[in-house]
C-alpha cells in the first residue's frame, strides 16, 4: 500500500527550499540579461574545459544529489520507487539543462556541458539514495520515528526542522560570521553603517555570535517534545563540525579553525550560557529571547564594518563554480532569520508538554 501524500510533507519541503536555492544559485548574480548571439546548445558540444579542478566537478555532483533525493522521496508516495527515482532524475537533468541554456544570457556565466554532466551525475546518485533511503523521511521512516520521539507532532514542527536544516546550508561559507545571518546589505547593495576598526569588528562579531547561538538555539529547544540539553549541545557541536569542514574543503587544510576567531569564541561562549539560562523560562518568554536575539543579529549583521582581510579571503576562494556556492549560501544566510521569525509568530508560545524531561541537566 502507498503511503498517503500527507506523509511525504518534509521531504516536499526540502524538495521545494532545495529547489528555489539551486535555481537562486545557478543565475546568481542575476544582472542584466542579454543575448550574446550565440547558439543556445553550442556549450552541449564544447571540449573539456582547460581549467577545472576536482573540488569544482564534486561541488556539482553534490550539489543536485540532495534535490534528486528529496524529489525521490517526496514522489515515492504517488509512483512506486522505481518510477519515482526516474522521474526525480528526469526532473533533475531537466532544470539543470535549462538552467545552462539560462546562463547564456547572462554576463557572468558561462554554460557548461561539464556543469550538466556532473549535474546529472549528482541527480542519479541522489536518486538512486531516495530509492533506497527516501523512506526515512516519510511517516514510518527513521527520521520520522525520531522526530514522533524527540518533537512535537503536527506540520508546523516539520517546518521548523526544515528551517534548521536550512540554518547548517548558512554555515558552508566561509565568510559569513559565525552564526550571522540576516545581512539584507549584501542583496541590496548597501555600504556598511559602520568604518572597520578591529576593536569595533571584534564586539560586533561577538555579540552577532551570541545572538545567533541564542537565537538558533531556543528554535531548537521549541522543537522539543521531550526538552534535552545534551540535545542542543550535539547541535551546536555539529553546527561547528560543518563550519570547520567547510572551510577546510573550500580554502586550505589551515583553515579548518578560521571561524575560532576571539570574537566568535567570546560570542559562543555568552550565546551558549544565555541559552542555558533562557531555557529555564516559560515559553512565552523564550519565545521572546528567541525573536529579539534574531532581530538583534539581523540589524548587527547589517550595520557590522567589513572586515578587510574576509573580503581579501573571498575574493579568492570565490571562482569557477565557488560563484554558484556563494549565491547558495548568501540567499539563505540572509533570508534565514526572518523566516524563523515568521515560524515563531506562527507557532506561538504553545502549551508546555505534560511528559516530563528525560535530561536532568
Amino acid at each position: 500500500m502507498r503511503p498517503h501524500p500527507d506523509s511525504a510533507f518534509l521531504a516536499r519541503g526540502m524538495a521545494l527550499g532545495y529547489l528555489l536555492l539551486v535555481i537562486y544559485a545557478s543565475l546568481y548574480p542575476v544582472v542584466t540579461w542579454r543575448d550574446n548571439g550565440a547558439p543556445l546548445f553550442d556549450f552541449l558540444f564544447s571540449r573539456w574545459p582547460r581549467y577545472w579542478t576536482g573540488l569544482d566537478l564534486g561541488l556539482n555532483v553534490a550539489g543536485y544529489l540532495p534535490l534528486a533525493y528529496f524529489l525521490t522521496s517526496a514522489l515515492s508516495t504517488r509512483f512506486k520507487p522505481g518510477r519515482a527515482a526516474l522521474a526525480a532524475l528526469f526532473l533533475s537533468v531537466g532544470l539543470s539543462l535549462a538552467l545552462e541554456i539560462m546562463q547564456n544570457y547572462l554576463p557572468s556565466r558561462v554554460s557548461s556541458n561539464v556543469d550538466l554532466g556532473t549535474n546529472a551525475l549528482g541527480a542519479f546518485l541522489g536518486a538512486l539514495a531516495g530509492m533506497r533511503w527516501g523512506g526515512a523521511l516519510r511517516v514510518g521512516g527513521a527520521v520520522h520515528r525520531w522526530r514522533m520521539r524527540r518533537l512535537h507532532r503536527g506540520k508546523l514542527t516539520d517546518v521548523g526542522l526544515i528551517l534548521l536544516l536550512f540554518w547548517f546550508l548558512t554555515l558552508l561559507s566561509p565568510e559569513i560570521l559565525l552564526f550571522g545571518t540576516g545581512n539584507l546589505r549584501q542583496l541590496l547593495g548597501f555600504a556598511p553603517a559602520l568604518e572597520f576598526t578591529a576593536e569595533r569588528f571584534r564586539l560586533v562579531e561577538t555579540w552577532i555570535a551570541a545572538s545567533g547561538t541564542l537565537g538558533a538555539g531556543l528554535l531548537a529547544w521549541r522543537l522539543m517534545r521531550l526538552p534535552s540539553r545534551w540535545l542542543l549541545a550535539t547541535l551546536f557541536l555539529l553546527a561547528l563540525g560543518v563550519r570547520s569542514g567547510a572551510a577546510m574543503l573550500l580554502m586550505t587544510p589551515d583553515d579548518l579553525w578560521r571561524w575560532a576567531t576571539p570574537g566568535a569564541l567570546a560570542g559562543l561562549a555568552w550565546g551558549l550560557a544565555l541559552l542555558y539560562g533562557a531555557t529555564f523560562l516559560p515559553r512565552v518568554g523564550q519565545q521572546a529571547a528567541a525573536a529579539l536575539a534574531l532581530l538583534f543579529c539581523a540589524v548587527l549583521m547589517n550595520l557590522a564594518p567589513e572586515n578587510p582581510y574576509l573580503v581579501h579571503s573571498l575574493h579568492i576562494w570565490r571562482q569557477g563554480h565557488f560563484l554558484n556556492f556563494y549565491g547558495f549560501t548568501r540567499l539563505a544566510s540572509s533570508l534565514w532569520p526572518f523566516f524563523a521569525l515568521a515560524f515563531l509568530v506562527a507557532a506561538g508560545p504553545g502549551r508546555e508538554t505534560r511528559e516530563p524531561a528525560r535530561d536532568p541537566i
